[in-house]
Order: C-alpha cells, then sequence, then structure tokens
C-alpha cells in the first residue's frame, strides 16, 4: 500500500590479509568486516503506526560485523585440507524516528535472526590416482529464531546448535566413469537449520558419474 517504499540499502566494509607459506602449500586468511543496513522493510503494526501512515515502510536498520579466519593446506601427493571460523555480531537497530523502538517483536541490541554468533567447517580430501575420498565436518552455534508456526508474531526463541558431518568415497572406473557413495549425518544426529524445519537424518547415496565427451 505504500507507493514510496525503496530499496533496502546497505553498506560493507572489509579488511583482510592473506598469507602464504611453503610455495603456496599453506595459505592463512583473515577477514575483518562490517555491514550496515538502512531502510529495511517492515511492517507497521500498532506498536509504530505513529511512524507511518502505511502498512509497511522502509523504517528498520541493523548492523553486522566479525571476522573470518581460515587455514588451507595442500600436499603434492593429494591431500588437501581447509579450515574456515567465523565468529558474527548482529545487532538489530532503532527504527527511523522511533525514539528508541525496534520492530516488534525485537528489541534494540537483539541479534538478526538465524545467523549464528560462531560458524565454523573443517574440509578433508584426499585424491590419489583413480581413487577420492572426503571428509567435511560443518558446525554452528546457538541462534536467535521465530516461531515456526506464527513467525515473529509467535515470539523468538534460541536455537540450539549443531553439528553435521559429510564424508564419501569415488573410484574411477576407466576414463568416463566414476563411482561414488556419500554419506550424509551418519550417526543420524536431529538438527535444524531453521527452527521447526527437521534436517535431514541418515542419508547414503550411492552412483555412477558420467564424464562428458571432451
Amino acid at each position: 500500500d505504500n507507493p514510496d517504499l525503496k530499496p533496502e540499502r546497505s553498506r560493507s566494509v572489509s579488511i583482510g590479509i592473506q598469507q602464504t607459506l611453503v610455495n603456496g602449500a599453506l595459505v592463512f586468511e583473515a577477514n575483518n568486516f562490517y555491514n550496515d543496513y538502512d531502510d529495511l522493510i517492515v511492517s507497521v503494526g500498532p506498536a509504530l503506526a505513529n511512524l507511518s501512515q502505511f502498512r509497511t515502510d522502509n523504517i528498520a536498520n541493523a548492523r553486522a560485523q566479525g571476522i573470518e579466519i581460515s587455514g588451507a593446506m595442500r600436499s603434492t601427493w593429494g591431500f588437501e585440507a581447509r579450515a574456515t571460523y567465523t565468529r558474527l555480531n548482529t545487532r538489530v537497530l532503532q527504527v527511523d524516528r522511533g525514539n528508541g523502538q525496534a520492530p516488534p517483536p525485537f528489541s534494540v541490541g537483539d541479534p538478526l535472526i538465524r545467523r549464528p554468533r560462531q560458524h565454523g567447517s573443517v574440509d578433508i580430501s584426499m585424491s590419489r590416482g583413480q581413487f577420492m575420498a572426503f571428509l567435511q565436518v560443518v558446525s554452528r552455534g546457538q541462534w536467535l529464531d521465530v516461531d515456526p508456526t506464527f513467525g515473529a508474531s509467535g515470539g523468538l526463541f534460541n536455537a540450539p546448535g549443531h553439528s553435521l558431518l559429510r564424508m564419501g568415497l569415488g573410484n574411477k572406473i576407466g576414463d568416463k566413469l566414476e563411482a561414488y557413495v556419500r554419506i550424509t549425518n551418519p550417526f543420524d544426529r536431529r538438527y535444524e537449520d531453521a527452527l521447526g524445519f527437521p534436517g535431514i537424518g541418515r542419508s547414503v547415496i550411492v552412483g555412477v558419474r558420467v564424464a562428458p565427451r571432451q
């Protein structure tokens, strides 16, 4: 109902450093970032009715900042490994002309939803001749989420963090075929990437990949 809605805006600044060692076999990176979000579109409910004549308006604001650290190694005999870690700090800011108000059900200073404060991963792979294997562990910390049935109007909840394991093997058969098996969540752990939406349980995929003609 608002003919004056504008695109949401963001400004980002990041600064990083990369160090390569042992002729490129080891690489370390660190990146610090800052994101500022303005003119976010929100529903204007009774609590913010004095700030706009419309049901939706560009009045919300938020901020995110953090650091990303990663390291990778590559050997001459087919072994590769990479580890990453992110620490994120997000913050709901007051709405425009809001006098300390935030869009309900948030309060100024609350974290943004579905953005864990900590997130990390480890990837390991081995490729030797016709054989290939990989192992991946992805871990995320606790995060804030909304009620899965009623959305933000149903309230805010802290969703538990979790770790997810993936692994696989592959073997080339001649020049054009590769047989493989991949396993996700081998221990059948329960987890949710969004509150109220269970992640996939133990999953095994076996297949044959045909390489395209060159």
